[in-house]
């Protein structure tokens, strides 16, 4: 069940950061490009 929605969430905080669970999956995809983030997760900003 978790393993369902984090593939998802993976694909829902890039767009909509709006999803809470996104989070997690959040900062894995900020190592991977936090460029088409916009603002998904404030650890983009801090991060840098």
């Amino acid at each position: 069940m978790t393993n369902e929605r984090n593939q998802p969430v993976h694909q829902s905080p890039r767009r909509t950061p709006d999803t809470p669970a996104g989070d997690t999956a959040d900062t894995d995809d900020d190592r991977v490009g936090p460029a088409p983030i916009p603002g998904g997760c404030d650890m983009t900003e801090k991060n840098s």
